[in-house]
Formats: structure tokens, C-alpha cells, sequence
């Protein structure tokens, strides 16, 4: 679609950095037991773990707790992707499509973990930006 055809939003996606879309989501250590998740996840949905630097390696969903597992690290799903704050949502929403991923960690300096961007929160940008709440 061109920037003539979808009312700006492609040229306004490029405009718009993925730190300003991303949602912030409760972290905890690889070693955080089970009953801390739970207490986590209520509200959130998800819980991602982060190595001791503060960069993110996995996330832990509720579906996760039916697995076996004591701690955050033997029940998080590896994180595929970072990407920098200041990228694009044009270019975030591009790598997820192209790598089949639903969610990405958003980091700053030294990789370290500021918040999650998802399919929903790029759809529901792209909705208000098209003026619907």
C-alpha cells in the first residue's frame, strides 16, 4: 500500500520508533520459583526472564505453567528477537511477519530489557493511527 492509499500511516510507521509502541511487562531471574510467577502473571499474561546483565531470554505465559518446571528458566520459551527502542515500527512490524514471530523484546543500552511489542500492539497502533479507539 502506498503512503497515498493508507492515509500516511506507512510514512508515519516509518516515523514511529518501537519504543513508543511497546508495552511494559513484569521480568524476573531465571531462578524465580513457580509460585512467584503466579503471582506474576495475573493482569500481565506474561512474565519475561532476564539474564543477570538485565537482557531478556525468554518469556513464561500462563500456559507455560502446566509444564514441568520449579523455576522462570525451566519454564520460559526463548525470546527470538531484539530489537533497539529507537527501530522503526515499520521495520519491527516487517521482521515479524518475515520470521513468524508474535512477539519481540525491545532493549536499550547494553541490551537491556525496556518492554515487549506484540502483533496486538502494532494492530491496535495502526488502528487508532487510522482514527478508530
Amino acid at each position: 500500500m502506498n503512503d497515498m492509499a493508507d492515509g500516511g500511516l506507512g510514512r508515519e510507521a516509518r516515523r514511529t520508533a518501537v519504543g513508543s509502541v511497546m508495552r511494559a511487562v513484569p521480568t524476573c531471574a531465571a531462578d524465580l520459583p513457580r509460585g512467584g510467577l503466579e503471582e506474576l502473571l495475573p493482569g500481565h499474561g506474561e512474565v519475561v526472564v532476564l539474564d543477570p546483565d538485565g537482557r531478556p531470554v525468554g518469556v513464561v505465559g500462563f500456559a507455560d505453567l502446566g509444564r514441568q518446571g520449579v523455576t522462570a528458566g525451566a519454564l520460559f520459551h526463548p525470546l527470538a528477537l531484539a530489537l533497539d527502542r529507537n527501530v522503526p515500527l515499520s521495520v519491527a512490524a516487517a521482521v515479524m511477519a518475515h520470521d513468524c514471530v508474535d512477539r519481540i523484546a525491545i532493549v536499550g543500552e547494553g541490551r537491556r530489557f525496556l518492554g515487549l511489542l506484540t502483533c496486538r500492539d502494532v494492530l491496535g497502533w495502526l488502528a487508532r493511527e487510522a482514527g478508530h479507539r
